[in-house]
């Protein structure tokens, strides 16, 4: 595994329209933009294999933007992302489950849109369902899940799909004390393995466990 995450100069810009409403540029200039802000602004960065870095800062200080040009999910407006390497990430507790459907049925979407198959998706059930350790509740509805279980079925997802750079946004906070430990297992042996873990958080006494470097944001 030989994966890497660079950053040079990086800047991420959100527009407003004059309801105060983040929109693209085109539709900027269509409602003639009310205003804009640098969410991320000069960020340069380099990762290497083998390395769990922690991602510091107050709220607003764009460690979310940061993870999210890592992700692909943003491209920068200024500067250069570069990321070497099969990407897993979890960004929000919430992201992409359906409230209604059971842990199972949500694994197969969220496995689906990560890039496996439907017959892949539902071939790594079992493999989800032992990691996400919901045991029983795998079968029930995720309206009844509590925030750490929806971060564990995420989560669990999101290693199915092998990783070598493994980004998370303070969804391990949400974790109970015997989860984290599982966590800690997986970033020691994907950093081993010359993977790259990149977690953003306010929790340092967890971060500094599972990290071996922090790179602090100013906002």
């Amino acid at each position: 595994m030989s994966a890497a995450v660079r950053a040079s100069g990086a800047g991420v810009r959100f527009l407003f329209d004059r309801q105060k409403r983040v929109v693209t540029p085109t539709l900027a200039r269509l409602r003639r933009r009310g205003a804009e802000t640098w969410g991320l602004r000069d960020v340069s960065v380099t990762i290497g294999p083998g390395e769990a870095v922690a991602l510091l800062g107050p709220s607003g200080s764009g460690k979310t933007s940061l993870l999210r040009l890592f992700a692909g999910v943003l491209e920068p407006d200024r500067g250069t992302v570069d990321v070497l390497g099969r990407v897993g990430s979890l960004l929000s507790v919430e992201a992409g489950l359906l409230a209604l459907l059971t842990g199972a049925e949500n694994a197969v979407l969220l496995a689906v849109l990560a890039g496996l198959s439907r017959v892949e998706a539902r071939a790594a059930l079992p493999s989800i369902e032992d990691r996400s350790g919901l045991g029983a509740a795998f079968e029930r509805p995720v309206s009844s899940y509590s925030q750490g279980m929806r971060a564990r079925l995420g989560y669990a997802v999101a290693l199915q799909t092998r990783p070598e750079v493994l980004l998370l946004d303070e969804v391990h906070e949400a974790f109970d004390h015997e989860y984290r430990e599982v966590l800690a297992a997986d970033v020691a042996d994907l950093v081993q393995t010359g993977g790259i873990a990149v977690l953003a958080g306010h929790d340092h006494e967890l971060l500094g466990g599972l990290c071996s470097r922090a790179i602090l944001l100013s906002a």
